[in-house]
């Protein structure tokens, strides 16, 4: 995986320090990514905090922090969710085989075993 300074750079055709539009589309799309032009429009707006109609590098890098940031949120979200479902799938398992041992010295109590 490149560095954010290294895929700026790659990312900035005319060297200017600054994307352009068109520079971040055809930076998106040499990484494989097939935007719309509304999402296109949205990632471009998402960047450009200041409304210049260019990124800067720093720009650029405090909205790579905020969506690593979310990534990172959301991966601890799901550790949590996912401990919570083991916890209760084997509670719920231990609960059935309680009922199911309870059972089975019931028969054998019945059954003078």
């Amino acid at each position: 995986m490149n560095c954010p300074r290294r895929t700026f750079r790659i990312y900035d055709d005319n060297g200017s320090r600054m994307l352009e539009y068109e520079e971040l589309k055809n930076g998106v799309k040499d990484y494989g990514l097939n935007m719309s032009k509304a999402e296109l429009d949205e990632l471009f707006a998402c960047f450009d905090k200041d409304n210049s109609g260019t990124i800067s590098f720093d720009e650029f890098i405090l909205e790579l922090r905020v969506c690593l940031n979310n990534i990172i949120l959301a991966y601890r979200f799901f550790i949590v969710l996912a401990i919570i479902t083991f916890v209760t799938a084997a509670l719920a398992l231990l609960s059935l085989l309680t009922v199911a041992v309870a059972s089975m010295l019931a028969l054998a109590n019945k059954c003078n075993i």
